[in-house]
């Protein structure tokens, strides 16, 4: 990734470690009404609405190729700065999407679960 798209990084003097600086300049998404949650989940194969999250479940042949996949969503939730919460069991992978920062689902999320569909699909 070239250098003007890098993530600038503050350190946590709690840790000792890297933490992201926030990239949207205090700009908050807007959540999302039931109704409009209600419509976009239509359009989306095998997502549901759950405890004010968006998840999706998917099967994969071997655990090497779950483990791929999960780095290919890595990649992408970096550059768009924004990440799901992700559960391995062996072959399956769980993808929890919500917008902590609006306390609840948002444009980014369908936005990312597009871009998972897809890189599932790939």
């Amino acid at each position: 990734t070239p250098a003007s798209h890098r993530q600038s990084r503050m350190p946590d003097p709690a840790l000792g470690l890297a933490k992201p600086a926030h990239r949207d300049g205090g700009n908050r998404m807007a959540k999302l009404p039931p109704e409009e949650i209600k419509n976009r989940l239509a359009s989306l194969s095998g997502w549901q609405l759950a405890d004010n999250t968006i998840k999706k479940q998917l099967k994969f042949n071997d655990f090497m190729s779950a483990i791929a996949f999960v780095n290919r969503v890595a990649v992408e939730a970096e550059a768009i700065d924004h990440h799901p919460d992700i559960t391995i069991n062996y072959t399956r992978v769980t993808m929890t999407l919500s917008t902590h920062s609006a306390s609840g689902i948002t444009e980014k999320d369908f936005a990312l679960a597009q871009q998972i569909d897809s890189l599932a699909k790939a």
